[in-house]
């Protein structure tokens, strides 16, 4: 982190910690320390008030063994696309990890995106759960492609698997993790805000 994007979240953490709105203290402390669009995104991306990191670093779990796993698909991909992209990745206040790149459901390089699958794969069975429930935003063109080759990535490495096209993952993580008591996979903070365990 850069000695201004240092000083940047401790400013935007003040301004928040007091109500001040997001966007609003984002433009006032980006356009103060001249910070890039990237920049403003890792801030956006990785830091809020400090009430809000506590509660959310409080779902954290430290395993999801055993355990029924919804997995907000795209948010797990594009994080891993973007790192092997070379775009920084940081642990966010919350201590969720996130990364500074704005892929907005385009795969701009599909070998880069397979090697993400397989890795975001392997990092799922490592962890063990009984059974996953992929969910994939179905607007994102070559959606039900990903879905299948993904579902196939974790049968592969014997992991139970189920995916899911719809029309908003979010929405569809959010209404398994209250019906089902599942645990929600993503950094994605609404949803963690929405659920119990992540």
């Amino acid at each position: 982190m850069t000695a201004g994007l240092a000083e940047a979240a401790r400013d935007y953490r003040w301004l928040l910690d007091r109500g001040y709105p997001e966007r609003g203290s984002i433009k006032l402390v980006g356009d103060r320390l001249r910070l890039s669009a990237p920049e403003r995104l890792s801030l956006y991306r990785g830091v809020t008030s400090s009430s809000a990191a506590r509660a959310r670093a409080a779902k954290l779990l430290r395993s999801i063994e055993g355990r029924f796993l919804v997995l907000d698909a795209y948010n797990a991909l594009f994080l891993c696309a973007n790192r092997l992209a070379g775009r920084f990745v940081f642990i966010a206040d919350d201590r969720f990890l996130r990364d500074s790149g704005g892929a907005h459901g385009r795969v701009t390089d599909p070998t880069r995106f397979e090697r993400a699958m397989q890795l975001v794969a392997d990092a799922v069975a490592a962890a063990r759960p009984a059974l996953v429930v992929a969910a994939f935003d179905s607007p994102v063109p070559h959606s039900a492609g990903h879905a299948r080759a993904f579902g196939e990535a974790l049968a592969a490495r014997g992991v139970a698997t189920e995916t899911e096209l719809a029309k908003s993952a979010d929405f569809a993580v959010k209404t398994a993790c209250s019906l089902d008591g599942a645990v929600a996979g993503t950094g994605d903070s609404a949803l963690i805000d929405a659920t119990s365990e992540v």
